[in-house]
């Protein structure tokens, strides 16, 4: 199999990039609601539940790139 392309290079790095953004996103949407005057449990569920979610999806994603990955010898 050969290397991958830079286009897939691209790809993969924007996957990378995007993932990262979400978890993002999900932090600063959190962060008000736990400072706020009720904070709840649930909002923590639904975050930590999220970054599991985000962490499966970036192990997911190195475990891909790696396998497409061949040696050179």
């Amino acid at each position: 199999m050969p290397w991958p392309s830079p286009t897939q290079r691209g790809l993969n790095r924007c996957s990378q990039i995007s993932l990262r953004a979400l978890s993002v996103i999900a932090g600063a949407t959190y962060l008000p609601a736990a400072l706020g005057a009720e904070p709840t449990l649930s909002t923590l569920i639904l975050y930590t539940a999220a970054g599991g979610v985000f962490f499966v999806l970036q192990a997911a994603t190195l475990a891909w790139r790696l396998r497409q990955r061949t040696v050179r010898v």
